[in-house]
């Protein structure tokens, strides 16, 4: 028979903590989730899927403070003038559905 005191469901209640090591540094972009550390890719591609312009952030970190900063960064070179920003269409995955988004890409 074994004893109900000695079983442990989880590491965390053995005392074995979180999975992957000490805190990481904020400029190496991993964060913590429950299958252990994590990062997350904010890319922007041009409708070739080629990439414009990307961020790395922790994989904790919601999309939608990412969104806004990571479009900014786009610069698409026109032959007549300045760089362009404006775009007619953007799509993105749901994790970047907010009212503050929607009101951004139609501002832009």
């Amino acid at each position: 028979m074994v004893d109900s005191t000695t079983i442990r469901a989880t590491r965390a209640a053995s005392g074995g903590g979180k999975k992957g090591g000490p805190d990481e540094p904020v400029d190496h972009a991993l964060g913590r989730s429950r299958s252990g550390l994590t990062t997350k890719i904010h890319m922007v591609c041009d409708i070739h899927g080629l990439p414009l312009t990307f961020t790395l952030t922790l994989g904790q970190d919601s999309d939608t403070c990412h969104f806004i900063p990571t479009m900014e960064q786009v610069r698409l070179p026109d032959p007549a003038g300045r760089p362009r920003k404006r775009c007619r269409y953007v799509v993105a995955d749901k994790g970047y559905d907010s009212n503050e988004l929607r009101r951004y890409c139609d501002r832009h």
